[in-house]
């Protein structure tokens, strides 16, 4: 979770100006969220349905990146992916039932899951700026700011 920070440090000379209203917002939660570890836990960090598979009768989990973060992180991905399949990723209440299963299973607030999300998404738009891209995760984070607002 560490290479997160990068994106913390993003200015806005980096952020294409049709992502400028989302990314100021989502750098103050990821930072409040990056920057207290004290729960911090050793997740797999890559954790999405590509990276799920059945073998012979039993779920496994595969391509760990191996990272410490707080354990809602492990969900983060979920609600960017399948990347390819964005009318699923963007279907109504999807994102929603998401963090509230992961709260539910963690123990946690529902605002910790959305945060976890949040910074993945603004990690992912970091890296694909730099492509020319970005669009798909500053979607996603503008879905997920519209959950995490009371």
């Amino acid at each position: 979770v560490d290479i997160m920070v990068c994106s913390l440090e993003m200015t806005a000379n980096e952020v294409p100006e049709w992502a400028q209203d989302i990314v100021q917002a989502a750098q103050q939660i990821s930072r409040r969220l990056l920057l207290d570890r004290s729960h911090w836990k050793l997740l797999h960090g890559d954790l999405h349905p590509r990276n799920i598979i059945a073998d012979d009768g039993a779920w496994r989990v595969i391509d760990p990146r191996a990272v410490e973060g707080p354990p809602a992180f492990e969900y983060a991905n979920l609600f960017l992916n399948p990347w390819d399949r964005t009318a699923l990723i963007f279907k109504p209440g999807r994102m929603q039932k998401i963090a509230k299963i992961a709260s539910a299973q963690l123990g946690i607030d529902i605002h910790e899951v959305l945060s976890c999300a949040i910074a993945n998404a603004l990690h992912y738009a970091h890296i694909s700026f730099g492509h020319g891209q970005g669009r798909h995760p500053i979607n996603c984070i503008r879905q997920l700011l519209k959950l995490f607002e009371p």
